[in-house]
């Protein structure tokens, strides 16, 4: 049996520095924001040569997605979660995203409170969710 080409690789407990919210204090300093991100890409060619230059290295994703969010200023995760897709879908080689955002101990009695969002390129994840069914 011929292993699947695609892989997902998970970036979990993501600690990002971001102004996003409504209230004056959410706007007047960065609070930290945690994020589970998930992405697939075909690995079939890495999977050959075992280069890093071959694959999607997650390392420089988790820089990028720190860089491009330390500048931005939003007022909701939503948008956040857009914004962090849009970076992810920037590498060409990614087919889906997913993402879970929270912000930690903003209600009482509430652990976090998150948002999760998802993406993908459909002409790419077809021949994907073909095999799973």
């Amino acid at each position: 049996m011929k292993p699947d080409p695609f892989v997902t690789i998970h970036l979990k407990g993501v600690s990002l520095q971001v102004i996003v919210g409504t209230l004056p204090h959410e706007r007047a300093v960065p609070q930290e924001i945690t994020a589970d991100i998930s992405f697939t890409y075909d690995a079939s060619q890495p999977a050959v040569t075992d280069a890093l230059a071959d694959a999607v290295d997650y390392a420089a994703m988790h820089e990028r997605i720190i860089k491009a969010v330390a500048t931005t200023r939003f007022q909701l995760l939503e948008r956040l979660g857009a914004f962090i897709l849009e970076v992810i879908l920037q590498e060409e080689r990614i087919v889906a995203v997913t993402i879970l955002l929270e912000k930690a101990r903003i209600i009482p009695g509430v652990l976090a409170v998150g948002v999760q969002l998802s993406a993908s390129r459909p002409s790419q994840v077809a021949p994907i969710l073909g095999r799973c069914s």
